[in-house]
């Protein structure tokens, strides 16, 4: 479960995504099972710190904001972007008047609905995770096109380093503590996944890159300070 004080809605596709009740969005792209599209909102580094040091309640997401400077320490960024659900969630805005958080389901994977998946099935649950978190902020920009999100402020190539190169760059890893820590790889490979995704190895989190089918997978306690440190709660 994630928690927060505001509520953030997500319009849900089915074989689609970035529809409405009304007009069907994309297709799924093929060899994916699912896939989400974000409406962003722009706004500036400063008021993303505020609104994240507001937010820091716990001990880790008090360590993870201690590491963000007063002045912006992304290249050639004036400002960030910050998907709609999580500036709402932050209180750097209010939800626009339409629609502005999309997932799509691919409608032939064999989905499991029970917890428990059998061989060849995937488990919906920490599918639907992954997917509506990366509307909640899970997402780099990795400078590509000088767009940087705030997840980008974690991740780091070595301790005091972040990591400002493009998707591929590698070591590019999540980090509380100024890069002293590797928490998570992140995924670097492109294809399919995300570079906020985990680089991961089958489907061992349901953050990573590449899902597996036949297992239930709960969120690690990695996945559960991301979600705090992008304003959220986790339960």
């Amino acid at each position: 479960m994630i928690v927060s004080n505001k509520t953030v809605s997500y319009n849900i596709g089915w074989g689609e995504v970035g529809g409405s009740p009304t007009t069907p969005g994309t297709p799924i792209s093929p060899g994916s099972i699912a896939s989400t599209e974000a409406t962003a909102f722009n706004t500036t580094y400063s008021a993303v710190r505020t609104a994240l040091i507001a937010a820091a309640k716990s001990a880790n997401a008090l360590q993870a904001v201690s590491t963000l400077p007063g002045s912006n320490p992304l290249p050639g960024a004036p400002g960030l972007l910050a998907n709609y659900a999580q500036a709402i969630i932050l209180g750097l805005t209010t939800a626009p008047g339409g629609a502005y958080s999309f997932c799509g389901f691919d409608s032939t994977t064999n989905w499991s609905w029970s917890g428990t998946p059998g061989a060849g099935q995937y488990d919906f649950n920490p599918v639907c995770l992954h997917e509506m978190t990366e509307a909640l902020g899970r997402q780099l920009g990795c400078g590509v096109a000088g767009i940087w999100f705030p997840f980008d402020l974690y991740r780091y190539s070595a301790s005091g380093t972040r990591q400002t190169g493009g998707v591929s760059a590698s070591p590019s890893y999540f980090s509380i503590d100024s890069g002293a820590t590797d928490l998570k790889d992140f995924y670097t490979g492109g294809g399919a996944g995300d570079p906020g995704d985990w680089a991961g190895g089958g489907g061992s989190d349901p953050f990573d890159a590449v899902g597996t089918t036949g297992v239930s997978i709960p969120l690690s306690s990695v996945d559960k300070i991301v979600i705090d440190v992008l304003g959220c709660s986790p339960q």
